[in-house]
């Protein structure tokens, strides 16, 4: 499982600085990484409302793991979410993919897909939508309400 921090702006009121400690991997075997992962992200929370930001650099990984990939939202969903503010960019062949996630009322886990050529969502994984390099990267963005119940 991948985990990074990164300074973020916690706003309720005032601001306030804090740390996210960001997760995430694939459902079936973890990638591995040579070093700390190079993943960059942060989040601000209005209200009830949360804005997050993660970018991923695969500079670092000796093996992609096997499965869908996720990462672990700051809070959990309050209801069901949908966020397509994602790319993937493929160095090697020179081409970019849309990537999206989707989290569970209550949970704060963003399974993450791409768009396959029939329009349905498709797993994002080593092998899908394009086979992975070190030289790609992706990120992915959204805002959505958190659940207060938690």
């Amino acid at each position: 499982m991948a985990r990074f921090t990164h300074p973020a702006i916690l706003q309720t009121g005032g601001s306030e600085l804090e740390n996210w400690i960001v997760e995430g991997g694939a459902v079936e075997a973890q990638p591995t990484f040579d070093g700390d992962p190079l993943f960059l992200g942060h989040y601000v929370v209005i209200g009830n409302l949360c804005h997050f930001t993660v970018e991923v650099d695969m500079d670092n990984i000796t093996d992609f793991g096997e499965g869908q990939y996720y990462i672990k939202l700051p809070f959990p969903s309050h209801h069901a979410v949908l966020l397509s503010d994602g790319c993937l960019h493929d160095i090697s062949g020179d081409d970019q993919y849309a990537i999206l996630g989707h989290a569970e009322a209550g949970s704060d886990v963003l399974m993450l897909f791409s768009i396959g050529s029939n329009g349905r969502h498709a797993p994002f994984s080593s092998t899908g939508p394009v086979g992975l390099d070190t030289s790609d990267n992706f990120h992915i963005a959204g805002i959505y309400e958190i659940d207060l119940g938690s």
